[in-house]
């Protein structure tokens, strides 16, 4: 698996960019609409945030939005043993 996420990013901060993403669709912004369609070949037609916080794992790397957010709280643990 490969896991292409900055060291500066967040889950709160993948959840705010999901949320400007699924705006931008709901916009039918082309742009945001070709990013999806890249993650997601059979994309529907109106995506809810599920489905873009769906694309945003694949995009980087992973299976889904419950192993990214796994993958953010393992690193934030290892960074920083006094959350775990």
């Amino acid at each position: 698996m490969r896991d292409n996420l900055s060291s500066r990013q967040s889950i709160e901060s993948l959840k705010k960019e999901a949320k400007r993403w699924l705006h931008a669709l709901r916009a039918n912004d082309a742009r945001a609409r070709r990013r999806f369609e890249n993650v997601i070949p059979d994309a529907p037609a109106s995506p809810s945030l599920r489905d873009v916080q769906f694309a945003i794992a694949r995009e980087h790397g992973f299976p889904g939005w419950t192993e990214l957010k796994e993958a953010l709280l393992l690193r934030r643990n290892q960074s920083n043993p006094s959350l775990a």
